[in-house]
């Protein structure tokens, strides 16, 4: 294993353990070893030779602690996550067609479901105000509130905390959707009602 192998030579370059590291799967002690040993540079370029570890990570929904900019190039964007949302009944979600097992709180499904109907597409966004007049109009502290909110979901719902992501900006304060395509059960049933209608329709 690559901690065996390193504790056999001492004399091993630090940027031949960092590799090492890679290979056999530990990337979270290549990271820390890369800080310890001034080798982050060296770690962000190692890192595409290995992209099935991020890939892994981000899978899951667990930090990377990567840069967002390094997150979203190609590489590390294999697949546009997918989700449904079903909530006619209990609710119920699925990522890229795989059941989900979540522990949900009700305000919590209540704002998956918020998120999917109003920015079930890229770029689509919520403006942070309407969020908190909506799920904490009494709140004084909304912000922080938000915050542990996220965390949660994106960790329920292996959401990659770089597609889903906050805005504090002045001219921006929303919660931005960065590549995330969410389905509903809601939007399905209004299609099949503006299907039947079109069917009366053509049948008179």
């Amino acid at each position: 294993m690559a901690e065996n192998y390193y504790r056999l030579d001492e004399n091993i370059l630090p940027t031949v353990k960092l590799v090492i590291f890679l290979k056999h799967g530990y990337y979270l002690k290549a990271l820390k070893y890369a800080e310890k040993k001034g080798l982050q540079s060296n770690f962000h370029k190692y890192i595409f030779f290995y992209p099935g570890l991020i890939l892994d990570l981000l899978n899951k929904g667990k930090p990377t602690y990567l840069q967002k900019k390094i997150l979203r190039l190609p590489v590390f964007n294999k697949e546009i996550p997918v989700y449904n949302v079903k909530f006619l009944g209990n609710v119920v979600i699925h990522k890229n067609q795989k059941y989900l097992r979540t522990k949900l709180a009700p305000k919590e499904c209540a704002f998956c479901i918020h998120v999917a109907l109003r920015i079930g597409e890229s770029h689509k966004k919520i403006p942070l105000d309407v969020l908190y007049k909506n799920f904490w109009p009494h709140s004084t502290h909304p912000t922080r509130n938000l915050s542990h909110l996220l965390t949660k979901i994106k960790k329920e719902l292996r959401i990659p905390p770089h597609l889903l992501v906050v805005s504090y900006k002045k001219d921006e304060e929303a919660i931005i959707n960065k590549g995330i395509y969410f389905t509903t059960d809601y939007s399905e049933f209004n299609e099949a009602i503006i299907q039947a209608h079109a069917f009366l329709r053509a049948g008179e």
